[in-house]
This record gives C-alpha cells, structure tokens and sequence, in this order.
C-alpha cells in the first residue's frame, strides 16, 4: 500500500511537471517543436502508465523512461540541460530488476 501512496503521488508531481512545461512549449515554441514535444510526452505517459502497474521492472526500461522524461525537460528548458548517463561495468540491463 506504501508504494502505491508513492507512485500516486509521483504520478501527481510528474503530471503537473509535463502540463507545466507543455504549457511553456505551447506558448514559445512553433508546430514542429510542439509536434516533438507532445511525441515525448505520448511515450513518457505511457511508459508511465505501463511502469506503474508492476512491483519490478527491468533497468533497461528504467534507463529508457529516465531518457524520455529528460528528453522533455532539454525540449522544455531550450537544450539548455546536459546529461550523461555512464554506466561504466559491462552489464545486460534487460536481466537486471528494480522496484
């Protein structure tokens, strides 16, 4: 019951982030960029609602939900945020489950 109070809540917050930064997008950005935004947006939400549903999933699609929600957050910010992600040993990330 714990882990569903949590992800209800991050549900909550992730929403209210991405209608936030589609809001900015809307009102500065032009057809196209919107059109990549909102393409985003689709693939995050249902990975999100995908995700949601299960007690593990693998690190291979967490790496890949992490990606697409920073993804809207460089479209959001104007490219202005860098990341990096290294995952410096040799691992298969599709055998590896996290809560």
């Amino acid at each position: 019951m714990e882990t569903r109070s949590v992800r209800a809540l991050m549900n909550r917050h992730f929403i209210s982030n991405i209608l936030n930064g589609l809001q900015s997008i809307l009102i500065l950005k032009t057809e196209q960029e919107v059109s990549h935004y909102m393409g985003h947006l689709s693939n995050s939400l249902g990975m999100t609602l995908d995700l949601n549903k299960k007690e593990v999933i693998n690190f291979h699609k967490e790496l890949n939900y992490l990606k697409s929600n920073v993804k809207l957050q460089r479209i959001r910010l104007i490219n202005r945020l860098d990341y990096y992600i290294d995952i410096s040993i040799e691992i298969e990330t599709s055998n590896i489950f996290i809560p």
